[in-house]
């Protein structure tokens, strides 16, 4: 079984009129009133000149977790990694729900988990997948979400900041990641 791919969205006929601030409070409200017994973790991906990294966001539990790729990393790279360190992350927490909700600003990082029949080339590409059926198989149900990009949600913000954190530590020569 692979994590499926929530569908919440907001729509807007002309979005020039709406402020990032009421568009990031309309999303909060719909993620708490849509999934209101899921615990959440924002992810995020940068990539710098050579250098890349991964930051993750729980709320829940107070977690925030900032990694560092190896060097010439690309950004899907960087954002699949970020999911990994989610997934990673809630198999070893004591949840007291049985729902988790990866909140991403990558939509392209959603297509490639839900693509079943999709060779994997990428390891994290991978652990994810392996991870997700790791827990399902314990009950808990893994759904990935995507939300609006640098709009101010501040959960993402943080993710995105310790993504960028990560890139200015450097590379980290341990981890064995492919390029997608």
């Amino acid at each position: 079984m692979v994590a499926s791919e929530c569908h919440l969205q907001l729509v807007f006929k002309d979005k020039s009129h709406y402020s990032d601030q009421y568009v990031c409070q309309l999303f909060a409200n719909k993620i708490s009133s849509h999934f209101p017994e899921h615990i959440l973790a924002f992810t995020g991906g940068s990539v710098k000149g050579l250098r890349a990294g991964a930051g993750v966001c729980i709320p829940h539990v107070s977690l925030n977790i900032s990694a560092t790729l190896p060097s010439h990393s690309s950004i899907p790279s960087a954002e699949l990694f970020a999911n990994r360190k989610a997934l990673e992350t809630m198999a070893t927490l004591n949840l007291s729900s049985k729902n988790v909700l990866i909140l991403t600003d990558s939509n392209s990082t959603i297509q490639l988990i839900r693509k079943i029949n999709y060779e994997a080339a990428n390891s994290d590409l991978k652990v994810i997948r392996d991870d997700v059926q790791r827990l399902n198989k314990c009950g808990i149900f893994v759904c990935f979400q995507h939300i609006p990009s640098h709009k101010g949600l501040i959960h993402n913000m943080t993710a995105d900041r310790l993504a960028n954190e990560a890139v200015n530590i450097g590379p980290q020569p341990e981890s064995k990641l492919g390029n997608l």
